[in-house]
């Protein structure tokens, strides 16, 4: 399985995924939002037709530094790459 990083300005257009729409619903995405699920990147991709895991801020977001909250939420480096390689069965 290969995964890759695409950034946000790229993952807007779709254009990383270098599909048409038909090879977009073979595609699986995993999109990260600072914010709550609901709107954003993960919409956009979702809408598009591409499968996704979408990382949100769920529940009450913590009002402490940005650092901490992504912490928090499970949102930064560390927790994202747990988060995807539970989803993808690669141990931690």
């Amino acid at each position: 399985m290969a995964l890759r990083y695409v950034p946000q300005s790229t993952l807007a257009r779709l254009q990383a995924l270098d599909a048409d729409p038909g090879d977009r619903a073979a595609a699986f995405a995993f999109v990260v939002d600072n914010h709550y699920p609901i709107g954003g990147q993960g919409a956009a991709v979702v809408g598009a037709g591409v499968a996704a895991i979408k990382l949100a801020v769920e529940g009450v977001p913590r009002c402490v530094t940005n650092d901490e909250a992504l912490r928090a939420h499970r949102l930064d480096a560390e927790s994202i790459a747990e988060r995807v390689g539970a989803a993808v069965g690669v141990p931690a």
